[in-house]
Order: C-alpha cells, then sequence, then structure tokens
C-alpha cells in the first residue's frame, strides 16, 4: 500500500520502484517516475510518456482539494494448460498449436506439440476435435442452377444471332 501523499512531499522529482509483485501478478516493467511542483501539482516525468502501463489523472475533490489518481495496468499471471480432446473429452496426442498475440498485428510467441502445459495449477483451456465434422458447403446448388440457365440462355442467344444473320436482319 502506497501511504497518502500529501502537502508534506516536498517539491520534487521522485520515483517509485516497486520493491515485491503482488504474488500471481508480474513485476512493473519500470519505475514511475513523476514530480511534485511548489504549488502541490503532480505530474508524470515526459520520460513516462511511452509507458502505456502507467497514467496519471488529477480532479478537484468536492472540497477544492486536488486528488490525483495513478493507474497502472498490470497483467496476472494465468497458468493455463491447452490440450486437445476427442467428443468425449479423452486426451488427443500429437497436436500442434501456435500461440500468438496481438498489440499492433498477430505475432508468434511459440509452436508448441503435443498436448501443452503452461502450468498444472491454472485454467485448463481444450480444444475439442470432433470428427465426421463437414465444413460448409459453398456455392451449392443455387449456383448450379444460374449457370445452367446462363448457358441455355447463352445459346439461345446464339442461336437467334445466327438465325438473323441467315435471314439478313
Amino acid at each position: 500500500m502506497i501511504p497518502k501523499l500529501d502537502h508534506s512531499l516536498p517539491a520534487g522529482t521522485y520515483q517509485l520502484r516497486e520493491k515485491l509483485p503482488l504474488e500471481g501478478y508480474q513485476a512493473l516493467p519500470g519505475n514511475i517516475e513523476f514530480s511534485v511542483s511548489k504549488t502541490g501539482e503532480v505530474s508524470l516525468l515526459p520520460s513516462m510518456a511511452s509507458a502505456e502501463w502507467a497514467s496519471l489523472t488529477g480532479s478537484a475533490d468536492s472540497d477544492g482539494t486536488l486528488v490525483y489518481i495513478l493507474t497502472v495496468k498490470n497483467c496476472f499471471d494465468a497458468p493455463l494448460t491447452l490440450k486437445k480432446v476427442d467428443e468425449n473429452g479423452a486426451d488427443l496426442p500429437g497436436a500442434k498449436f501456435r500461440l500468438c498475440k496481438y498489440e499492433t498485428s498477430w505475432e508468434v510467441v511459440s509452436d508448441y506439440s503435443d498436448d501443452i502445459t503452461l502450468d498444472n495449477t491454472g485454467h485448463i483451456l481444450s480444444v475439442k476435435n470432433i470428427p465426421g465434422t463437414s465444413l460448409p458447403d459453398t456455392g451449392g446448388t443455387g449456383t448450379k442452377l444460374f449457370s445452367i440457365i446462363g448457358i441455355i440462355l447463352t445459346v439461345f442467344a446464339g442461336a437467334v444471332l445466327r438465325r438473323r444473320r441467315r435471314m439478313g436482319y
């Protein structure tokens, strides 16, 4: 718990360092750097501008007191077991997976063969493989009907044009 920072904190430049992350959470990717002005205004240093994991907002309380909220985005480590199973839930050996992460585009993190266990104590993600499930048909009978009608109309138009030429029209 961070102690309340009040008017007794003198003006200056400060760095907030995480000594030990909470259990199950990742350590912060850096230190939080901020300054306190002589008037008590708190702001993040320009070096924190690219730190998407930390932000500072300020607003006036009902009695006019400035209140600042430092928000730190952090990730909880979620252990995961990934496995491929059949329709009855039995493991299917030999499965291959590619783990990708999206930031600005999909990037491959790692490839895995067989069932993978990132940690046995976490969540289980089962990919169910049901044999005999067919992919949806595309271009079914509706397309065939249009193709047949198109061929008939083309042949008919060709016959009409040919007849007109013979008759001199």
